[in-house]
């Protein structure tokens, strides 16, 4: 403590010093019951993608599509 304060300044700062580490200890309390109480990561099961076939587009007699006419998916 610094010797040039006055009682009451002594006081004030002891009282400062123990709530800093009052504060402390409650939030390394409080992290520690959060650690032991938070449950672990779940496993949820998840389809897995599927490949989708890609459709088939099918050319006229003479090999080119006409832009007026959709195209034939067999």
């Amino acid at each position: 403590m610094p010797k040039n304060l006055t009682a009451s300044q002594n006081r004030r700062l002891q009282c400062l010093r123990a709530h800093e580490l009052k504060e402390k200890k409650t939030e390394v309390w409080r992290d520690r019951r959060f650690n032991e109480l938070r449950l672990p990561p779940r496993q949820e099961w998840r389809p897995k993608p599927m490949e989708i076939e890609k459709p088939v587009v099918a050319q006229d007699e003479e090999g080119d599509l006409k832009e007026d006419e959709p195209p034939v998916v067999n």
